[in-house]
């Protein structure tokens, strides 16, 4: 259910999250990145004024831990907390080495929070988000990055 509540509100425009009926409306209201639509190669003979730009989130993804949301996107340089889905507090983080990577994927386990992107078969952890204090997983069996990685957490529990 909570998986299916951060994909409604991805996909739709609009979607109460209360009793109170606060509606908010997507694409959500946060401070997305903004990056180049040309390469840097290509922008050494134009102004930077000039230099077309556009907003980068993609492959979005919401895990509700320890009662909180946390909001992950692809080249955010961070990711966003929420207590109620409408006011996102955004964190900025180092700790992750791939936290720049597409289509992050991240894994809510035994009280602890695991995170990987494309490209890379890095893992990183932390038991709290709030803070830029990730470390990586050392037992990792992966040895090449994937393409859209994604966890999966079987009924017995495997993942």
């Amino acid at each position: 259910m909570k998986k299916s509540i951060s994909t409604l509100i991805l996909l739709l425009p609009f979607i109460t999250i209360n009793a109170q009926e606060k509606i908010i409306a997507n694409p959500l209201n946060l401070n997305y990145r903004f990056q180049a639509s040309t390469s840097l190669s290509q922008q050494e003979d134009r102004r930077l004024s000039e230099v077309e730009a556009y907003r980068e989130a993609a492959d979005p993804e919401i895990h509700l831990f320890k009662d909180k949301y946390y909001l992950f996107a692809s080249h955010s340089g961070g990711y966003w907390r929420s207590n109620d889905l409408a006011e996102w507090t955004y964190i900025p983080c180092q700790s992750i080495a791939v936290i720049g990577n597409y289509a992050p994927t991240v894994l809510n386990l035994n009280d602890t929070l695991y995170y990987m992107a494309s490209g890379s078969p890095r893992i990183f952890f932390t038991a709290n988000p709030d803070n830029d204090e990730w470390q990586e997983l050392q037992n990792n069996r992966l040895t090449i990055g994937e393409t859209d990685p994604a966890f999966f957490r079987d009924d017995d529990g495997r993942v």
